[in-house]
């Protein structure tokens, strides 16, 4: 079934909603483990690496940035070369990143659990997938910036 377009917005069939939100918590499930991910980064000029999790390393702004990104395209190969981008930036660490993109391809598999080869679907799921990471992210680095605060007092 073809999407149906309203307002420059694109509205899916009925039965492809209900489709959708049956993912909903594997979404959910791979947003969070992907905040709560381990991996290592050099922390200094010596090359010494240590282990950490993204929301002690960015910015709320750059898990945003990347949100913004698959709202505003409908292109998901530009949103990968922008996490690319923000990659070469040295914005996102390069393991992390990686591990996004990754993520992001898998989320087709979902697709074709839900429809065959439907674009629209597809963007609607990444767009999900990333509006809970972003969620999740912004709490996890809350309670880490309250717990550094708490020992700080």
């Amino acid at each position: 079934m073809s999407p149906i377009s309203q307002g420059g917005e694109i509205m899916l069939d009925l039965n492809l909603i209900e489709k959708i939100e049956e993912k909903t918590d594997n979404l959910i499930e791979k947003a969070k483990k992907l905040v709560d991910k381990e991996f290592e980064i050099e922390k200094n000029k010596k090359k010494e690496r240590t282990t950490t999790t993204i929301y002690r390393e960015l910015d709320v702004s750059q898990i945003r940035n990347i949100l913004n990104m698959a709202i505003e395209t409908d292109s998901i190969k530009a949103l990968i070369l922008f996490i690319e981008y923000q990659i070469g930036r040295k914005k996102i660490p390069q393991k992390w990143g990686d591990i996004l993109i990754e993520e992001i391809k898998n989320i087709e598999n979902l697709v074709n659990e839900i429809s065959t080869e439907n674009k629209e679907v597809y963007l609607k799921l990444i767009r999900l997938f990333l509006g809970y990471l972003n969620r999740y992210f912004i709490f996890k680095k809350k309670q880490e910036e309250d717990k550094k605060e708490k020992t700080n007092e």
